[in-house]
């Protein structure tokens, strides 16, 4: 678990997130202190019913879009999320970035320049 900002740490999970080491992300994730946490799930070469499980055991202590999660797209991760109809419960994004713009407060997102009228 590492901070990422204020108010906003991450874990990163590696390897296969299965039967023996579900319950060990599991509990590092409900330790989290911060309000917002990030799930980076891009390391992951596995993920099984028992990842599952833990995903939205995760989700549902970090409720109100305080919780994001990077994943591969197309991945092995991504394919389990879908089949397992996890994907769509799940505020996914590809890049630590994204999810950081996700979970910001509204006001510490700047809006955008685009749409400022210009200047005389």
């Amino acid at each position: 678990m590492h901070e990422l900002g204020p108010g906003t740490q991450a874990l990163r999970c590696l390897g296969d997130l299965d039967l023996v080491a579900a319950p060990l992300c599991g509990q590092a994730a409900l330790r989290a202190t911060a309000p917002r946490l990030v799930l980076d799930l891009r390391g992951l070469a596995f993920l099984d019913s028992s990842g599952l499980a833990v995903l939205l055991t995760v989700q549902r202590r970090h409720p109100g879009g305080r919780l994001a999660t990077c994943i591969e797209p197309g991945g092995p991760v991504a394919r389990v999320l879908d089949l397992g109809g996890v994907l769509s419960l799940l505020q996914v994004h590809t890049s630590m970035d994204e999810a950081l713009v996700a979970l910001a407060p509204v006001d510490a997102v700047p809006p955008p320049t685009d749409l400022d009228p210009p200047s005389p």
